[in-house]
This record gives C-alpha cells, sequence and structure tokens, in this order.
C-alpha cells in the first residue's frame, strides 16, 4: 500500500514551513519562485496531486486565527489588529475578531465570565490558534478562574498573548520595552528644564499601567522631588485626559505631565485650552505611547513610539511556528523610539543651567 502523504511530509522534503506549502496549494499568498519550485517538486515526487494534499491539511487545519480583545475603539488594538491582519493574510491565514467589550465605553457584565465563555466559542470555531490581545491577562492579578481557563485552552490550541509576561500563564508572550520607553520621555522632560512633572492616565491594577507609573516614579526620584499628588490614574482613552488634568493641576503644582498615551494628552489638551492654559507655553504635555493621529494635533504630541507593528509580526509568527509544531524563536519587538514634536517645547524651555549633568 503506498504511503499517506501529509503536508508536513512535503514540507520536510521541501525544507519549507507547512504554511508556506499551503500557500502554495492554495495559490495564496506569497512564495518565491526558489521556494514554490521546491513544494512543486515535492509533491511531484510524491505521486500525489496537490488537491488531495490539500483535502488532507483541510481535515486538520482550518487556516483560521482568532484574535480576542476586550474593547474594539481602543486606538492600541486597533494597531494590532491591523498589522496581525495583514501578516496573517501574508501567511494564507484568514482571522476572526472576538471583542468581548470587556473594557472601554461599551464595558458590561463580568469580565471574566465573558472572556472564559470566548475561550469556549473559540474551540467551538476549530480555529489553528488564538491571539489575546488584553483583558482579565493584563491585570495585576488575574482571577484564577480566568487563568485555569486559559491554560486549559492553551493546552488544547496554541495560545499567543500580547502583554507582559504572567508566570501564571502558561501561553507565549509578546512583551513590550515599557520601561526603556518611560525612560525616555521622562528624561527628554527632565533635559529640557522641567522639574515638576506628573503623569496622568492609565488605571492601577492594570500592569502596563502600574509598571509605567513604577518606572516613571523611580526616575523622578533620581532627578527631581515627586509625590503621589503628582500622579492621577483614572482610564486610557481621551476623556480620561479631558476630565482628569484639571484635578491633577489642582492637586500639584506642575510644569510638565506626562500622558499614559495619545488619546488622554489629547484630551488633556483641550481641556487646558479651554481653562485658558496653553500647551506648552504654560505647561508641556508628553506622551508615553504613540498612537496614530497625534501628530496632526495643535500643538503635536512629542510621544515614545513603541513600535506596535513589531508587537503583531512577532505574535503572528510566533503562533504559526505553534500551529505547525516548529521550534518557537526567540523574538524581541523593537526598542521604543522618542518622537520630538512641538508639544514640550523643546525650542523654549531648553536652557544649560537646567539641563542635566
Amino acid at each position: 500500500m503506498t504511503k499517506k502523504v501529509t503536508i508536513k511530509e512535503i514540507a520536510r522534503l521541501a525544507n519549507a514551513s507547512v504554511s508556506t506549502v499551503s500557500r502554495v496549494i492554495n495559490d495564496s499568498g506569497y512564495v518565491s519562485i526558489e521556494k514554490r519550485q521546491k513544494i512543486e517538486a515535492a509533491i511531484k515526487s510524491t505521486g500525489y496531486h496537490p488537491s488531495q494534499i490539500a483535502r488532507t491539511l483541510s481535515s486538520s487545519h482550518t487556516q483560521t486565527i482568532a484574535v480576542m480583545l476586550p474593547d474594539i475603539t481602543n486606538p492600541y488594538f486597533i494597531n494590532l489588529i491591523e498589522q496581525i491582519s495583514i501578516h496573517s493574510g501574508a501567511e494564507g491565514y484568514q482571522v476572526i475578531l472576538m471583542n468581548t467589550d470587556t473594557a472601554g465605553a461599551h464595558k458590561h457584565g463580568d469580565p471574566v465570565t465573558i472572556e472564559t465563555n470566548a475561550f469556549a466559542n473559540v474551540l467551538e470555531r476549530q480555529v489553528d490558534g488564538l491571539i489575546v490581545l488584553g483583558g482579565e491577562i493584563d491585570q495585576v492579578h488575574v482571577n484564577p478562574e480566568y487563568m485555569s481557563a486559559l491554560n486549559s485552552l492553551n493546552d488544547q490550541l496554541p495560545v499567543v498573548v500580547i502583554s507582559q509576561k504572567d508566570e501564571q500563564c502558561n501561553c507565549l508572550f509578546v512583551e513590550r520595552h515599557i520601561d526603556t520607553g518611560m525612560k525616555m520621555i521622562v528624561q527628554h522632560l527632565l533635559s529640557l528644564g522641567y522639574r515638576h512633572i506628573g503623569f496622568l492616565g492609565g488605571q492601577q491594577g492594570i500592569k502596563i499601567a502600574d509598571q509605567r507609573i513604577s518606572s516613571f516614579k523611580k526616575l523622578m526620584h533620581l532627578y527631581a522631588n515627586t509625590s503621589d499628588e503628582d500622579i492621577l490614574a483614572n482610564n486610557f482613552y481621551i476623556e480620561d485626559g479631558y476630565t482628569g488634568i484639571e484635578p491633577l493641576l489642582q492637586q500639584a503644582d506642575l510644569d510638565a505631565v506626562i500622558a499614559m498615551n495619545d488619546q488622554v494628552a489629547i484630551g488633556a489638551m483641550r481641556r487646558l485650552r479651554e481653562i485658558g492654559k496653553s500647551v506648552p507655553q504654560d505647561i508641556a504635555i508628553g506622551s508615553a505611547d504613540m498612537f496614530a493621529g497625534g501628530e496632526y494635533t495643535t500643538p503635536a504630541i512629542t510621544t515614545v513610539n513603541q513600535h506596535d507593528t513589531s508587537l503583531g509580526q512577532i505574535a503572528v509568527k510566533q503562533l504559526l511556528h505553534l500551529i505547525n509544531n516548529e521550534p518557537v524563536e526567540s523574538l524581541e519587538p523593537r526598542l521604543p523610539e522618542l518622537v520630538m514634536r512641538e508639544s514640550c517645547g523643546e525650542h523654549q524651555r531648553f536652557t544649560t543651567k537646567d539641563s542635566l549633568s
């Protein structure tokens, strides 16, 4: 009896990944001419027609991945979804979005219940893998029921999480360089002569917010005086910058504020204009996380580019390695980059006397 050829055997013979072989079989996505010729030669040498191999593939792979997120209106998640879709499509995979609405303006219900139920739905959809963007996994203290459900899902399906690592979770994580980014924006403001710097936005108990605030405090203690009154952690959205900047300035005498992200910075600058304060002449505004559109505000926002595009690319690449039972490479996202614009008054504030030694 002739041995039944699987797509993994074709991949081995052609020295290619399973996803690359799939793209050749289904004529979807880019494959180099050299690699395509090797795959076609391997298919021909086995004596099987490509459609037979495709049917073998379809019995175990759906060429789809799920992306689960808590708030589809959040610019951070929107950017990641875009990159995940681009890189998944290039590999011949379709993306199914699962928005749980457990964060943001449309937040409702119990997040743990909603998100654990979503895990069951992921299995029902028979996707090849899952990418998790935020939600309960972003909590500093993750609910044990949620963690158990996520680990159980990971035992049945490849899962990649874009978040700061949680040691209780068995999934593969893609992490951001949070401390490096915060160091860039704090030191930039200090170099311009600002010494009374505050922090606005984020939410206590969320990993990324707690880590940024912790980094902010450590850096400020090195170079200037700071206190808890210099920090107001309310949330991650435009309205939080708008409603939070005035109370922050009432509780602390500040000459500069670092916003959690560009959305918070935009809201803060709007409210400052309404109360007669000019940015950056009266107070400088910087951001710890760049979103699309910050270059078009007045003034344009000085911010930190966290290179979220690389996060999406790495997450897809790692997930496909897991799906195809290939060795997982150690991949680091690009380091953050300071983007200097107008909102910190670079050319107005800097003096030799006030600069850092």
